[in-house]
């Protein structure tokens, strides 16, 4: 999965910035902007919620790797917004690690000899 989010920091400072613009715009639609998650926890975010393999980029990073040649000075919202990528881990897996967790089978697959 690959998804762009707003920081959590963003959407409370709206006072000044993209928080601001971003406030403004949530009045004027009548859909408020409500969700953000923290600058640098998108991956404990979505591993909490069965995800692994995260990754996560500014929008500075993106800019320095991607918005070269006559797109070098294009203008992005660096301090705002991220995109992040996870895979999805699969039922199978999360069933069977649950599995070994209540030790009916050892890692082998083997089951366990009641004690």
């Amino acid at each position: 999965m690959i998804f762009d989010y707003i920081y959590s920091e963003t959407l409370h400072d709206t006072t000044r910035g993209y928080g601001k613009s971003l406030a403004r715009a949530g009045r004027m639609s009548g859909e408020p902007y409500v969700f953000g998650i923290g600058k640098g926890q998108v991956g404990a975010f979505l591993a909490e919620r069965g995800f692994r393999d995260v990754l996560d980029a500014s929008l500075e990073e993106v800019r320095a790797k991607y918005f070269t040649g006559r797109n070098a000075g294009r203008a992005v919202v660096t301090d705002a917004i991220a995109i992040a990528s996870a895979k999805v881990v699969s039922i199978a897996t999360t069933s069977r690690q649950a599995i070994f967790k209540r030790n009916q089978f050892t890692e082998e697959g083997e089951v366990r000899p009641p004690e």
